[in-house]
């Protein structure tokens, strides 16, 4: 028998035609605690018996209730010797580290909530740096071509118009 959404509203996997992925709650209590103020539940008491039921998983969040991202159904390996990556599924989904269900269908909207994720400064910055780099190449290019199109001719005439404002050593002959 799956084990049942104990989100308010939820019927996650209380029909056998919907089967959802469940999680348990995390071991992590600070993680918890964010977990428990999340979920619109005014009978998540944290008691002795409620921590009991924790540990053993009878308290339980499908998936309805995490972003798209925050859901891992594939794993990842990358290969130094060949440098290719290799993804393959996995059996049970997984959820990302230290988040957050944040999705309540069935609550009013302002219990879902709808925070943008920021981005890590680290990548933040490799993410700019790859916009200035792209912008470079991009003027570089045009610089290119428009050079090229200055000194590019297809007869005598416009080759004489590309020499014109140039000046030559004595050593050679301008027509």
């Amino acid at each position: 028998m799956p084990c049942k959404c104990s989100v308010p509203a939820c019927r996650g996997n209380y029909d056998a035609s919907n089967k959802v992925a469940v999680f348990n709650f995390p071991n992590d209590e600070r993680l918890r605690e964010k977990w428990l103020h999340a979920i619109p539940r005014k009978d998540f008491n944290i008691t002795k018996n409620y921590k009991i039921n924790f540990s053993i998983g009878f308290f339980r969040v499908c998936e309805k209730h995490f972003k798209d991202g925050e859901v891992l159904r594939n794993s990842t390996f990358y290969n130094e010797k060949t440098g290719e990556t290799i993804s393959a599924p996995v059996k049970r989904p997984k959820l990302k580290e230290n988040v957050v269900p944040s999705i309540f269908p069935g609550c009013p909207s302002y219990m879902s909530s709808s925070s943008a994720i920021r981005e890590s400064p680290s990548k933040k910055r490799q993410r700019l740096e790859q916009e200035h780099i792209d912008l470079a190449v991009k003027e570089s290019l045009n610089s290119k071509h428009e050079y090229e199109l200055k000194t590019m001719f297809t007869n005598f005439a416009e080759f004489r118009n590309c020499i014109k404002g140039h000046s030559f050593s004595s050593f050679w002959i301008v027509v």
